[in-house]
């Protein structure tokens, strides 16, 4: 029976074997399994397969409204692969206007296996943007590295840069380094080879800085040559890209690209700059937290008189860095939800600087103690960051925050392998944030299941090379990792007996409150606290951990002022003590914490439970 016989049509849609739906305004039948279809094309001789896709093309093709994806895929059945592939780019072009990328990325890929011998470097680079808008940045790489191959040199190195700041953005740091190698001797730029070199680089830039000053002319982009402003695209690149693994090495370079933009004097880039200052700035925490706040007003003004959301969104994203790194966790949240807003409702793309806000905003809600919703947002990033082979994402979020979550089951072999899993798809050419993030909390972790000589011996560890990154010189940083191997120090000579480490805490702890930071004040005192405890002084260490909680409650680190505050209530005993603890654990409870003694044993060891 032919397809126009009712009867037969009625027999197959009865045994469930097609089905109708509308197509462009029409009438149309389809297998209603893909299984059927499976199985009839199956049977189907490759002539009859071919001619049957060329007649679905010729209806397709005289449509009003013409699939061009549809149309791609029947000619290229139909053997005509020359034109599915024009038509394949006609369907990337039109799902990358609907924001559709991976799909954009599909039908790229499929117009260039269709027409091998027809291959611009324009079809690579829209492939290649099409997927650095989905979030895969190795794959864009990949993609713009192919466009290289037939391209004038100055365009082949755009294209080369931009296959290295996907990679860096990507957290794929040795082939990104290596790339970015090649494209900073184009540029007549070098990296310092470490960072002891970098931050000479970077005190001799800074000194020039300023005698000259932060002030500029303006000048519109078409007034300046293509060469300036890719070498100032290259060093804000390269301060972006590692600004989250190798911040002194990205200040450095921060330093040029401020220096370039200031004399190019092109407000959008100037804005950028101005506000990447403010943030590299703010790595030297409270002192320096009025400079850093007006440089932040300076840049949105900026931002703001540019018209362009993309510079609008950066500086919203600036402003929270500098936040977060003077100690101002809501603002922080605050300033990311704008900057994402601003990225998600009016620009394309920008996944890297939507996830550096990810991670920023998590931080500050772990700092909040707000760590139900760490762990509610986490899974799903992290799942997301996996699948487009993000590790930028995936390795900070699990080696810094991750541990939380099977903290809150009571699970720490879980956190465990799931930090030491993290580290090893991670770059180990260097001492990065990552690992410093990880070292605390692996060894937050060993005070957790009260193994505090574990703990030391991973700290002593990993210590000489966190001094020699330079890391240390980041105060929100150095104030956390100066806490913990206080606290290690502490509980090592808690459980050994053993005092000769008790001295040393104790100068940790006092440089600490030298700080002149909250977060750092209530981190000393409980370390102070403890080490009293350790000596046989119960008075005094009740009276440092009342000081303690009272300065991280002043700090907002509320997960730390709530452990130490269980400390407190148990040391103290009696009905006061008793309430104490109560008020800690309901709050650890409301976060999801199960085991608030070992949790408590985290920020303030020596404490019997």
């Amino acid at each position: 029976a032919g397809v126009d016989d009712p009867a037969m049509l009625q027999v197959l849609k009865a045994g469930g074997l097609i089905r109708g739906r509308s197509l462009a305004g029409a009438k149309a039948l389809e297998c209603y399994h893909d299984r059927v279809r499976e199985t009839t094309v199956a049977e189907l001789s490759a002539d009859s397969l071919r001619d049957r896709h060329h007649r679905l093309a010729v209806v397709y093709e005289a449509s009003a409204t013409p699939d061009a994806e549809a149309l791609a895929q029947h000619l290229a059945g139909a053997g005509d692969t020359v034109r599915a592939a024009e038509f394949a780019v006609q369907a990337a072009a039109r799902a990358a206007q609907t924001l559709a990328f991976e799909r954009a990325a599909q039908m790229y890929r499929l117009a260039l296996e269709l027409d091998p011998t027809n291959q611009p470097r324009a079809l690579w680079s829209a492939l290649g943007e099409a997927l650095a808008n989905a979030g895969r940045g190795a794959e864009a790489a990949d993609a713009f590295l192919a466009g290289m191959a037939d391209a004038p040199a100055a365009e082949a190195l755009d294209l080369e840069r931009r296959a290295a700041s996907h990679l860096l953005f990507a957290g794929h740091l040795d082939r990104g380094l290596e790339l970015l190698g090649r494209v900073l001797t184009q540029t007549g730029m070098s990296m310092a080879a470490t960072p002891s070199a970098a931050l000479w680089s970077l005190a001799w830039r800074r000194s020039w800085l300023a005698i000259r000053g932060l002030g500029h002319r303006e000048r519109a982009e078409g007034e300046l040559p293509a060469t300036q402003l890719l070498r100032i695209d290259v060093a804000a690149d390269v301060a972006a890209s590692l600004g989250m693994s190798d911040p002194i090495r990205a200040a450095d370079f921060h330093a040029r690209h401020l220096r370039m933009a200031l004399a190019a004097g092109e407000p959008r880039r100037v804005a950028r700059a101005l506000g990447a200052e403010a943030a590299f700035l703010s790595m030297a925490g409270v002192d320096v937290a009025d400079r850093a706040s007006a440089l932040t007003t300076r840049a949105l003004a900026l931002a703001e008189r540019s018209g362009d959301p993309a510079t609008r969104g950066v500086a919203a994203g600036t402003a929270g860095m500098v936040a977060f790194q003077t100690g101002h966790w809501q603002t922080c949240i605050d300033s990311f939800r704008t900057a994402e807003q601003i990225f998600r409702d009016q620009c394309t793309g920008y996944r890297f600087e939507l996830a550096t806000g990810n991670i920023f905003t998590l931080f500050a809600e772990s700092f909040l103690g707000r760590i139900r919703v760490v762990t509610d947002r986490l899974p799903a990033l992290l799942e997301e960051a996996s699948a487009r082979g993000d590790l930028y994402s995936a390795t900070t979020l699990q080696a810094s925050l991750g541990f939380y979550q099977p903290l809150t089951r009571d699970e720490p072999a879980v956190a465990y392998r799931a930090i030491e899993g993290a580290l090893a798809r991670w770059s180990a050419g260097g001492f990065h944030l990552q690992h410093a993030n990880a070292l605390n909390a692996q060894s937050s972790l060993d005070l957790y299941v009260d193994d505090p000589v574990r703990a030391a011996g991973r700290v002593r560890a990993q210590w000489p090379a966190l001094r020699r990154s330079l890391l240390l010189r980041v105060q929100i940083l150095r104030s956390m990792l100066q806490g913990l191997r206080g606290r290690v120090l502490v509980a090592e000579a808690a459980r050994t007996g053993d005092h000769a480490g008790l001295a040393a805490a104790e100068r940790v702890a006092r440089g600490l409150e030298r700080e002149r930071a909250a977060h750092g004040r209530g981190q000393g005192l409980a370390i102070r606290a403890c080490a009293a405890l350790v000596r046989g002084d119960r008075d005094r260490a009740l009276l440092l951990l009342a000081g303690a909680e009272e300065a991280l409650d002043r700090a907002e680190l509320n997960f730390l002022a709530a452990a130490v505050r269980h400390g407190r209530g148990r040391l103290l005993g009696g009905d006061e003590g008793a309430a104490l603890t109560t008020r800690a654990e309901t709050f650890l409870a409301e976060q999801g914490v199960r085991d608030p003694i070992a949790v408590s044993r985290m920020y303030a060891p020596a404490i019997p439970g």
